[in-house]
């Protein structure tokens, strides 16, 4: 996922968020050709909850550039406390998902409070998932929120420490509104420029110890950056990566955090050898290799962030969503602002009207999704 202190959608996670600046907000498209006839097995209303496929970001809360050519500062305005009239239709109106708040959206709690409990509002009695990136060390979105140290150190503390630094971050966050954890990481990337953001020396442990934390805490958990980067150098947002060769080691603490019942699962933009010439995203492989006997995973699969340079040289946001959900996604993870998930919310429907996205492939997504949304929903 990209975001100016990279942050679902998820990175400046490479995995997780990309590292793009955020257009301002653009109207919301119209829902399109809702009066065309659907293919067979597409029920009406899951056609109009396509939106809650897409994970949204906010549009950008600062001036794209901070000084203007003769170098004078440019007024900045301050992260919302309410939630752009472009995001609310879109929520209302489109169903969206959910939203992904970066850094830059986040100035207080109180704020991030405000701003959570908008968001609610505009979705009503439907569900809506407000997510961030709270690894800990360098990727930190909320002030003041567990866990503060990375994901080394504190595994190096041992899965107990881990677990009780990620119950207090999930409590914390659920209090303030959000519902999705983009952590942990579940790489094993020792050497490679997720540096300290994997967890060592025992990934596994750590791993479901962090799930366990976050979600006794009542906010849901994403493992990420399945099947896993490695130590690769550099990041997907980046540059196209080929990731390594998908090994058991590797699926381990993917199958950790399985096991301790992780709701979301993001997959990475690398390209992995044995599981197609795409990124792993948009590789039907990769997800059966998710939900197949060696991971056994159930849950929601997202995809990290689709502005990411891996994803977006394999073709524009509208069509990498479309090719992600055919794959096997549930939820992508676009960073463009409402104008662009509205853009992808009209890509997704023309795809089910097409039959490019099978009518049993939007209702095993959209299943999962409101599954998730139940699991998350406040009273």
């Amino acid at each position: 996922m990209r975001g100016p202190l990279c942050l679902l959608l998820g990175a400046t996670l490479a995995a997780g968020c990309g590292a793009g600046v955020r257009p301002a907000a653009m109207p919301v498209a119209a829902p399109v050709g809702a009066a065309t006839a659907l293919p067979a097995g597409v029920d009406g209303q899951d056609y109009a909850d396509v939106g809650r496929l897409v994970l949204a970001t906010l549009p950008h809360p600062y001036v794209a550039a901070r000084h203007d050519l003769a170098g004078h500062a440019r007024q900045q305005r301050a992260a919302p406390a309410n939630p752009d009239a472009a995001t609310r239709d879109l929520v209302a109106r489109r169903h969206l998902g959910g939203v992904v708040l970066f850094g830059d959206d986040i100035r207080s709690l109180p704020q991030l409070a405000a701003l959570a409990a908008g968001l609610h509002r505009a979705a009503g009695r439907r569900g809506l998932l407000v997510a961030t990136d709270q690894e800990g060390g360098t990727v930190r979105r909320v002030p003041g929120a567990q866990p503060v140290a990375s994901a080394r150190t504190l595994c190096a503390a041992g899965p107990a420490a881990v677990e009780r630094a990620h119950t207090v971050a999930g409590r914390q966050l659920h209090d303030l509104g959000v519902d999705v954890d983009l952590a942990p990481v579940a790489d094993l990337g020792v050497g490679g420029f997720l540096g300290t953001r994997a967890a060592s020396p025992a990934p596994s442990a750590c791993v479901r110890a962090a799930v366990r934390g976050l979600q006794h805490g009542s906010t849901a958990a994403t493992a990420k950056h399945f099947p896993g980067l490695g130590g690769v150098r550099v990041s997907t947002d980046d540059a196209a990566v080929t990731g390594p060769r998908v090994t058991g080691p590797a699926l381990q603490p993917f199958r950790a955090a399985v096991q301790a019942g992780v709701r979301l699962v993001m997959v990475d933009l690398a390209g992995h050898p044995g599981l197609g010439r795409r990124p792993a995203a948009f590789e039907p492989s990769a997800y059966a290799l998710l939900r197949g006997s060696t991971v056994g995973f159930t849950g929601v699969a997202v995809t990290d962030a689709l502005d990411a340079t891996a994803a977006t040289d394999v073709g524009g946001e509208e069509e990498t969503a479309v090719l992600a959900v055919v794959a096997g996604a549930d939820l992508v993870l676009t960073a463009g602002g409402p104008g662009l998930a509205g853009r992808v919310v009209d890509a997704l429907q023309a795809a089910v009207r097409s039959g490019r996205i099978p009518a049993h492939r939007l209702r095993e997504a959209l299943a999962r999704v409101r599954a998730l949304e139940r699991v998350t929903a406040r009273s």
